[in-house]
């Protein structure tokens, strides 16, 4: 699958030049690993949101079923569900401290949750590679889905933990 990602000049360069993935630990959404849209429009959208430069794209390896991770697949719900139950559910400081500075409560935070996992299962983040989920924003009342079951704004957004996982990189936007 073909990703796109928005962030500052300076990490763009690196990540394509020499391959360092632009790490985020992300509390809410997937957890810690480098972030990509499905499309281009999402990833330029991100940029304008988010104030960033520039739009790096890359060809991410989603065919390896061992070493992909669908947090939609029903028969995965079960097993994070089982194995977060036997997390090692012990919090940084600092985490602590995120949680309470955006009013969030751990059950609130699928990325630390999932990264509560990987923590304790150290062969399981070593054989999950990419992390595939679905990001959904709210109809707006002026939006012709508003208060239907159907939304325009679910896309589908990759979360890259290992760099093994892209197979090529390239510039996305032009410049």
């Amino acid at each position: 699958m073909v990703g796109f990602h928005a962030n500052d000049a300076i990490r763009c360069e690196k990540f394509i030049s020499d391959g360092t993935l632009i790490i985020s630990e992300d509390l809410e959404y997937l957890g810690t690993g480098m972030y990509f849209w499905d499309s281009y429009s999402q990833a330029n959208w991100w940029k304008t949101e988010k104030e960033k430069e520039r739009i790096v794209s890359a060809v991410i390896n989603t065919d390896d079923e061992d070493h992909f991770l669908n947090i939609q697949d029903p028969e995965y719900e079960e097993l994070l569900a089982q194995m977060y139950d036997k997390a090692d559910k012990v919090l940084s400081f600092g985490i602590k401290q995120k949680l309470e500075k955006y009013h969030l409560t751990l059950d609130q935070c699928v990325g630390l949750k999932l990264d509560l996992i990987f923590n304790t299962y150290k062969i399981f983040n070593q054989q999950i590679d990419v992390i595939k989920g679905i990001y959904t924003k709210k109809s707006k009342k002026d939006d012709f889905f508003y208060n239907t079951m159907f939304s325009r704004e679910c896309v589908e957004i990759h979360c890259v933990r290992h760099e093994k996982a892209i197979v090529s990189r390239r510039w996305a936007d032009g410049k």
